[in-house]
């Protein structure tokens, strides 16, 4: 299997959690590792924004991540604040941690970085095979609009800004999109302003490719991969998804477990 390269986004640890990192989501996963966990494995772990209260909380925690600056940021901090956690580079879709885990966790819509049907069934397969007798797997993803998958080409649309890490200044990101219909890939440009403190601005490019994933397809992908779905949310208060909602955060079991 080739490699799934990192996005641009995750080139750099530090810039992306100066953009990204917090979320009010973490409350929902400590909830579930109490009920379900221990170990735990997060897929796509990143820079430990999760894996890092979960371990804090007293829970044996592995994080996986195919971005190298997003590890050495999560290591950096760990071992910073003395938290035990393994920290392992490696890709969703082909690992072998060689042990089982009581609940497994995929949030922030990483999921969505599995392009094609053969990328999802090969994750789940590999989840299957860690996942301990009565163990969970949970993902977030949210819901595609179908406005929002209107094509846009050129057009410069808001998508963060944060203080650049290394103190030169203000960065503003935007970014362009292309919607692939036949495949429900989300091919996105992003651009990144540096406004300096002194001197020019800088301006850079980078990538971000996003498979959509409807509800009843997750549905169905799940099933013939050999999982019953136990819990469908559209938040983190366990709202369950109806009509209107924007999230479809997923708690599955093996079949027959």
């Amino acid at each position: 299997m080739d490699t799934m390269p990192p996005a641009d986004i995750y080139l750099d640890g530090l810039a992306y959690d100066a953009m990204f990192y917090g979320g009010d989501d973490l409350a929902f996963w400590l909830d579930l590792a109490d009920r379900h966990g221990d170990p735990v494995l997060e897929l796509a772990c990143g820079t430990g924004r999760v894996s890092m209260p979960l371990a804090r909380a007293g829970f044996r925690v592995t994080g996986l991540d195919a971005a190298p600056a997003m590890l050495e940021v999560a290591r950096s901090r760990a071992e910073q604040e003395g938290i035990d956690i393994t920290w392992v580079e490696g890709d969703m879709r082909d690992f072998d941690l060689g042990g089982q885990f009581a609940l497994i966790l995929c949030p922030a819509n990483a999921f969505l970085h599995l392009l094609t049907r053969a990328d999802i069934e090969a994750c789940l397969a590999a989840v299957r095979r860690h996942l301990a007798p009565g163990g969970r797997f949970a993902l977030d993803i949210f819901i595609p609009k179908p406005e929002l998958l209107v094509d846009a080409p050129g057009r410069q649309l808001p998508f963060g800004e944060y203080d650049d890490p290394g103190g030169r200044g203000h960065v503003i990101v935007t970014h362009s999109y292309v919607y692939e219909a036949h495949t429900q890939i989300k091919r996105i440009t992003t651009t990144h302003t540096l406004q300096r403190t002194a001197g020019a601005d800088e301006v850079h490019t980078g990538t971000l490719t996003m498979r959509m994933i409807f509800p009843q397809e997750l549905d169905a992908l799940l099933e013939y991969n050999g999982f019953n779905v136990t819990g469908k949310y559209e938040d983190y208060a366990n709202t369950p998804v109806g009509p209107t909602s924007g999230k479809q955060l997923t708690v599955c079991k093996p079949a027959g477990d």
